[in-house]
């Protein structure tokens, strides 16, 4: 009972998670509008400007909650399904299950310990045999992803801070445009690995 309301419980943040970044692409096309006009000389736009800052403000809070929440669910649903498939098989496996509770969060330890849990998982979850390459590159894909969007996201943290005018401004959201695109398709495959695998 447990594992299915925590597994409906990720599967429905992933999709409220799907619709936020796809808000946040739209946010960006319209701050890029915005900006573009005010630069090209359109001064009726200044008080949009004011509301812009002041969404990407509120953005940056919901995104510490949005990352906070997703790391607990996708951690806690990570440690019982490695716990379960622990119990299911003999075949040695990488880790002890615990590990698979904090393998988001310690450092080195997150470089590789996810993919190769996942791989665990897949190994002794997947019946279907015919499945078993496509579900392997999808592993491979998705944390091929995860450090990559891990990169960008300290990077434009990085930049975020030597953004100087206007110009800078709208460079910086095109910069974050691609961002949200390319954070939207790992939370993509990150559901489609969750509902492959269940509950």
């Amino acid at each position: 009972m447990g594992r299915n309301i925590l597994f409906k419980l990720l599967d429905g943040f992933l999709l409220i998670l799907i619709g936020y970044k796809a808000l946040g692409m739209l946010f960006r096309v319209y701050s890029i509008s915005i900006v573009t006009r005010f630069i090209n000389g359109n001064v009726s736009t200044r008080p949009q400007l004011s509301y812009i800052v002041k969404g990407i403000e509120m953005e940056n809070r919901i995104d510490y909650f949005f990352i906070i929440t997703f790391l607990i669910l996708l951690s806690s649903w990570f440690y019982i399904k490695y716990r379960s498939v622990h119990r299911a098989t003999h075949i040695p496996l990488n880790y002890r299950p615990i590990w698979a509770a904090f393998s988001f969060v310690i450092p080195v330890f997150n470089l590789l310990a996810p993919y190769k849990i996942m791989s665990d998982i897949w190994l002794v979850q997947n019946k279907n045999m015919s499945a078993e390459q496509d579900g392997k590159q999808n592993i491979k894909t998705w944390w091929i992803l995860s450090i990559i969007v891990f990169i960008i996201s300290r990077l434009l943290k990085v930049l975020a801070e030597q953004v100087e005018g206007i110009e800078g401004f709208l460079r910086f959201e095109y910069y974050y445009l691609f961002f949200f695109a390319f954070t939207l398709h790992y939370i993509l495959l990150t559901r489609k690995l969750v509902r492959m695998i269940g509950a």
